[in-house]
């Protein structure tokens, strides 16, 4: 992205929570390169408020109402493909760093990490760059990019899984999948060596943080 001299970023933020949406502009706001020319929590009409605002750079909330945030940013793709998208998010989590890697986010940052890493993201990544901080690295593959651990799992390992976080044992997973303990044994050690979790308890909180079971 080529800026004029003196020419400062356009940011939009979009999110959902009033008083972090309000603070992050107003800190934003401060910045003498960004100039913040709107903030919205629908994130439904972001595609038709971009194209009248011309934002260079947009932070959105990743944890927005169901996929309404990747539908949100597959549109915005389509409308203004040379936006630099990052999103925050209130945790880290496998199912939308894939999303953000399907819409070739700039950056996916946690609401937890430093307000200095957000503004070096955006500055970044109107440059060109990507910014990937270390919790996030941590969840590709080893020299994977790419691929996550959780999307590595086949659907047999991913029905184990879920029902290991419903707090069915072997014998009932088994009989609901209608395979052997033996079976059901084998599909849980391959899901764990993928996600390098070794325990049920943490399997279970891996699975309601991706979503795979209901809180």
């Amino acid at each position: 992205m080529q800026l004029e001299p003196n020419e400062r970023l356009r940011v939009l933020v979009v999110d959902d929570q009033r008083m972090f949406r309000d603070m992050l502009a107003r800190e934003l706001a401060r910045e003498p390169d960004l100039d913040i020319v709107g903030t919205i929590s629908d994130p439904s009409d972001l595609s038709r408020i971009a194209e009248d605002l011309r934002p260079d750079v947009v932070l959105m909330n990743v944890h927005l109402a169901g996929r309404a945030s990747c539908d949100a940013a597959d549109r915005l793709r389509h409308s203004l493909p040379e936006v630099v998208l990052i999103f925050l998010a209130d945790f880290y989590a496998d199912t939308m760093i894939e999303r953000a890697l399907h819409v070739s986010a700039s950056g996916y940052l946690s609401k937890s990490e430093s307000y200095e890493l957000l503004l070096d993201a955006i500055r970044k990544g109107a440059a060109g760059e990507t910014t990937v901080p270390d919790a996030v690295r941590s969840r590709f593959l080893d020299g994977d990019g790419h691929s996550t651990r959780r999307s590595t799992l086949t659907h047999r390992e991913q029905e184990v899984l879920e029902l290991i976080a419903q707090g069915l044992a072997k014998k009932q997973i088994a009989s609901a999948m209608g395979v052997s303990i033996k079976t059901v044994e084998s599909h849980t050690s391959k899901l764990m060596k993928k996600l390098d979790i070794h325990d049920r308890v943490e399997l279970t909180r891996f699975a309601i943080r991706e979503g795979l079971v209901p809180v």
